[in-house]
Order: structure tokens, then sequence, then C-alpha cells
């Protein structure tokens, strides 16, 4: 009984002071940081089997890639916030920021902080690398301050963000037009889901435009396969069209739960969440094309990545 009382007072002790993560883990949408270096990933994946496989790959310029871009996403969503303190202070004032459990300070100095060391990495990782991030950078700095109070300037400026992140995957290998397929299909996929996202926080009855998104992974995928026949196995191109097919579904059958009925935005947040977990598969879809001989090790690492975001969104916010 001694040790079990023990034990409670560490978990508890360890508790406490690890609260103030807690407003940090829903100012970031911690969950959705599990779809965010998938996107490079997946775009290094498509330029390498675009260009045969033959360009050279370093692993180390792949990882600081994928950590710049989720530093960017990141200085994103605090800006966002930031910019839109007084505003959540009278709409949503239980918001990290607004309730003041973030200072409007140590946001200003983390989001510049994150967008800093994002451009730095990306630098390590070569001058066109780089190039992206900055317009990256720029691209949503432009949203946070314009772009977002106009609805669609608005969707196309968050479509263009999450296709130059993959775009600056491509870029540590080649860049190709045949890749313009994918990263386009990224960039309306989120597009559209932005725009869906515009009225989640009313009441509403959604109509087939919930269905549209997941058209994006087909068409894309559809597009460009046939153009890669040469550089893929047989395996390769039918395990990748399982996955697209996956994400198709898990979007469909979201879009399923709330279509023709009179939802809130208790309803409408987690089928924007769960939209953006569908990029996981869609994503593993394109890095499965490239490497069938990682099946193994694709799937555990995109499962774990979906459960791990879904687990956690259940505690943290996603949009």
């Amino acid at each position: 009984m001694k040790e079990m009382k023990n034990k409670h007072s560490i978990i508890e002790r360890l508790s406490a002071r690890l609260s103030w993560l807690v407003p940090w883990c829903e100012l970031l949408r911690i969950p959705n940081l599990f779809t965010v270096y998938g996107d490079v990933l997946a775009g290094v994946a498509l330029s390498w089997v675009t260009l045969g496989k033959g360009a050279p790959l370093v692993i180390g310029r792949v990882v600081a890639a994928s950590l710049a871009s989720v530093l960017l996403y990141a200085y994103g969503l605090i800006e966002n916030d930031w910019v839109d303190a007084p505003e959540d202070l009278r709409a949503r004032p239980e918001r990290p920021i607004p309730s003041g459990r973030i200072s409007s300070l140590a946001a200003a100095i983390a989001g510049l902080g994150c967008a800093l060391m994002g451009l730095v990495l990306a630098a390590c990782c070569g001058r066109r690398v780089f190039l992206v991030a900055l317009v990256l950078f720029l691209t949503i700095s432009a949203y946070n301050f314009w772009l977002k109070k106009h609805r669609l300037a608005g969707a196309v400026g968050m479509g263009v963000c999450r296709g130059l992140n993959m775009a600056l995957g491509c870029m540590l290998v080649d860049f190709t037009l045949l890749m313009l397929f994918p990263v386009l299909g990224l960039s309306v996929f989120i597009a559209l889901v932005t725009l869906l996202a515009d009225r989640e926080d009313t009441a509403q009855r959604p109509t087939e435009q919930v269905f549209c998104p997941s058209l994006a992974f087909l068409v894309a995928w559809v597009i460009t396969v046939p153009f890669l026949s040469g550089s893929i196995t047989g395996w390769g191109c039918g395990g990748s069209f399982l996955l697209v097919l996956l994400s198709i579904g898990l979007s469909l059958y979201a879009a399923y739960r709330v279509y023709g009925h009179r939802v809130g935005p208790r309803q409408m947040h987690p089928f924007i969440g769960q939209l953006i977990l569908c990029l996981i598969p869609w994503q593993s879809a394109w890095c499965l094309l490239a490497a069938p001989h990682h099946t193994v090790a694709i799937l555990f690492f995109a499962l774990f990545s979906y459960l791990l975001a879904m687990g956690l969104a259940r505690r943290f916010p996603q949009s």
C-alpha cells in the first residue's frame, strides 16, 4: 500500500512539473505535427523514383529537411494564434494565448525561434532546399497576416504552403515537371479541407462537398504513376495503390459521418482533424512506391504515426 502511494505521488509530481507543456501542445495542434514530416519523405521518395533511383541521397539531409518542415509548420501555428489573439479573446477565450496560459511575448519568441531554426536547417540541405523553405516561410506569413482574411485566398494559400512542404523534399534530390501532379494534389486536398474548416465553429448541415477532398488523392496518383512504370515494381505499385485507397476510404468514412446531419463544432472539429490524418497513408503510398523492399518499415512507421496522432487528438485540438 505504501509503495502504491509513493508511485501515485511520483506521478502527481511529474504531472505538475510537465503541466506547462499542455498549453504548448494545444497551441501547436500536436496531433497534426505527425502529418508534416511525411510531406518531405513523400517528396524525397517521389523525386528519387522519378529520376530512376540513381540520384544521390544523404540521410542526414532528409532528417534535417524533415525537422525544418516541422519547425516551419510550428512557426505558422504559433504566429496564427498570435495574430488572432484579440479575436480569440472574444470568440475562443479558452485558447492558450487569450487565456493567459502562454504570454503573447513567449509565443512571439517561440514562433520566431522555430522559423529561424527551420531556415537554418534548410540551408544546411543546400541552396535549392533553402529557397523553397524561404518561400514557404513567406507564404505562411502572408497567410497569417492577410490571405486568411479572404476565404478563397486563404484556402489557396494554405494549400500552397502544404505543397511547398512536399517540394522541400523533392528539392533534396531534384525537381521535374512530373512531380507537379502530386504536389498539386496535396495542395488541392488541403485547400478543400481549409474551405470546409472555414465554418467549423458554426452549426451546419454538410453537403456533398465533404466528399471532394479525397478525389485529389486519387487523381494525383492515377495521373503520376503511369509515367513511372519503368522505375517501379509491381508490388510497389500495388501496395502504393492500396495505401491510396486506404487514405481515400478513411476520408470518405469521415465525410459520411457528418454528411447531411445537423452538426456543430463538436462534430466538425474532429472531422477536419480526421481528414488531416488521412495524409499519413497517402504520404506512405509514395514512400512505398520508391522503396517496396522496405514495406514493413514504411507500414510500421505510418501506423505508429497515425495511431499516436489519433491518440493525441483525443486530448488536444487539431483545428
